[in-house]
């Protein structure tokens, strides 16, 4: 048995970094949590789709996801993650 995976390797090696944890990986999804504001995030890939990538988010484990944005690229999902954690933490002050 094969399993397939829309994400690339070196899109899934961006996230295998200090910032973020890996909470698990699937077909057309994976999960992460970052470590500095300890929020969830679900990155959904669609390559057929326009916009090829969808940025869930959640504050807590038990809580549902909820649409934060579409993103073009890993990159520019990355950087929205950061950017809400740098306006999450910043509001904590």
């Amino acid at each position: 048995m094969s399993f397939s995976c829309v994400f690339s390797v070196d899109e899934l090696i961006k996230f295998y970094d200090s910032y973020f944890y890996q909470c698990a990986w699937e077909t057309n999804y994976l999960e992460i949590q970052s470590k500095n504001t300890c929020h969830y995030w679900m990155l959904i890939k669609d390559p057929e789709s326009e916009v090829p990538y969808t940025l869930l988010h959640k504050h807590r484990f038990r809580q549902p996801y909820h649409r934060q944005c579409g993103c073009a690229s890993i990159d520019s999902a990355i950087k929205k993650i950061k950017r809400h954690d740098m306006y999450v933490l910043s509001r904590n002050l």
